[in-house]
């Protein structure tokens, strides 16, 4: 059973590639390869440096807030 799954999945997969290549004039090869070596790195990179940016402005905005409300409680004393 799970191999069936496996199996119609890939076999999915393989279609879907296929037809991106046919619309693209291009071969099964080439949008494998665009899409595993190309893309697929490229948005890893993308999103690691997207997670370090907000980070780093969430850390950013905590501190603003954070002195935003030691300021507001030392003026209410």
């Amino acid at each position: 059973m799970e191999q069936n799954l496996l199996h119609k999945c890939f076999d999915l997969a393989v279609e879907a590639l296929n037809l991106l290549a046919d619309t693209f004039g291009t071969t099964y090869e080439a949008v494998n390869i665009y899409l595993y070596v190309v893309i697929q790195p490229l948005l890893t990179i993308l999103l690691i440096v997207a997670i370090f940016f907000f980070h780093k402005k969430n850390n950013n905005l905590q501190m603003k807030i954070e002195k935003l409300l030691s300021d507001k409680t030392n003026t209410n004393k």
